[in-house]
């Protein structure tokens, strides 16, 4: 899947409601490099607020490895 790549910063941005019933919560890489949104963020009408600053970001493909922990049950 593509994903905008953020840094700390404009994570700490553009997280949290971006219109009734939607909202925006980057996912850190696990390699501490960056955070992630799905690339459709940038032009999904419900997050318009952030379009400015999301078209600005860079995107490219991550592989869940990147961003998931696999995380035994009990």
């Amino acid at each position: 899947m593509i994903y905008l790549i953020l840094d700390a910063a404009t994570a700490a941005l553009v997280r949290g409601p971006t219109a009734p019933g939607y909202g925006l919560d980057p996912v850190p890489l696990l390699d501490g490099s960056g955070w992630i949104l799905p690339a459709i963020c940038a032009t999904a009408p419900e997050h318009a607020m952030h379009h400015q600053v999301l078209a600005t970001m860079p995107v490219r493909p991550v592989a869940d490895a990147e961003w998931q922990q696999d995380e035994e049950l009990p």
